[in-house]
């Protein structure tokens, strides 16, 4: 038995034994890393809505046709012209806002 690295939560006392495995209720309880005990329930839904997005993923993936790829196709070049679009306004509003500044800075040094 090692003592854990984790010190606890100022909140919650049953935390800051440190030899204390999932806040003395290993029955509810899972602690992998010994940081922090995590409800056996929660651990579950995690897995099973994990799984349950992955085999939905597939599916639609497997079952796609030439339509889908076609659609898919020209949705990627639309976003690729709009990303391509909005990075060129940001780049100009940045740059005129820079040269605004180089030039103010310019009549100041001219000033003194």
């Amino acid at each position: 038995m090692t003592e854990d690295s984790y010190r606890g939560e100022i909140m919650n006392p049953e935390t800051g034994h440190l030899y204390v495995y999932c806040t003395n209720n290993p029955v509810n309880y899972v602690d992998p890393s010994g940081h922090f005990a995590a409800a056996m329930y929660t651990v579950i839904k995690l897995v099973l809505v994990g799984g349950a997005v992955a085999y939905v993923s597939y599916s639609s993936w497997k079952n796609h046709s030439s339509k889908t790829k076609y659609a898919g196709r020209k949705i990627i070049s639309k976003t690729k012209v709009s990303v391509w679009l909005t990075a060129g306004v940001v780049d100009r509003i940045i740059y005129s806002k820079s040269k605004k500044k180089v030039i103010l800075k310019r009549r100041e040094n001219q000033k003194k």
